[in-house]
């Protein structure tokens, strides 16, 4: 009964954390007056960023409440898997959004608004940040921990000695990807919030 409660709970938690990473993309794309939140690109970049930060934080409280400090082998993996493919998916989305942002038309208030504000996390003020928080850390981290992991683990059938690294590995990778979420969010409504005052300043040399 202990384990089918467990596993009701778990799907139950993953249905509401989904909604409610759905639900937040889709309340910032209704504000029409923000460029850079007005594409459905943006519920799914938050819900692939929530699936990925969802899972660093089962990953972390599993280590955490593990004795040897590691998964079961099958379950570690599992997870590894689970983390390259979200956060390659992450990456395609991420692209993507910044593909519609920045190949707008810049003649109009929208399209200018649009890429001023992408720009501003690629190049601009933001940069510094979105390059070392949610690329580095958030992306790049838990994609190269996840392929260690993975590669460790096969090694280890060889040579046991090597598991033991395992579990340091997931828990980096794991800190990336929460401190690469939450950045995320932040500077997507930071550019958003910068995108008003560009929109102001562009319709009133418009106009």
């Amino acid at each position: 009964r202990g384990v089918a409660l467990r596993r009701v709970l778990a799907v139950i938690g993953i249905v509401l954390g989904a909604f409610v990473a759905v639900y937040t993309g889709m309340l910032l794309m209704a504000a029409g007056s923000v460029p850079l939140w007005s594409t459905p690109l943006l519920p799914a970049l938050f819900t692939v960023s929530a699936f990925d930060t969802g899972v660093a934080l089962v990953e972390r409280v599993a280590l955490a409440l593990s004795k040897k400090d590691a998964l079961a082998p099958k379950a570690r993996v599992l997870m590894e898997r689970i983390v390259v493919v979200l956060v390659l998916v992450e990456i395609a989305v991420l692209a993507a959004f910044f593909a519609v942002m920045l190949g707008g038309d810049v003649q109009t208030a929208v399209g200018a608004t649009a890429a001023a504000s992408a720009a501003l996390l690629l190049t601009g003020d933001l940069a510094a940040c979105f390059w070392a928080l949610v690329a580095a850390c958030g992306l790049a981290m838990p994609l190269a921990m996840a392929v260690a992991g993975l590669v460790l683990h096969k090694l280890g059938k060889k040579k046991p000695g090597m598991k033991q690294h395992g579990g340091a590995l997931m828990a980096a990778g794991a800190v990336g990807a929460l401190i690469g979420g939450c950045a995320l969010r932040f500077l997507i409504l930071a550019a958003g919030m910068h995108a008003d005052l560009v929109a102001e300043t562009v319709m009133s040399l418009i106009g």
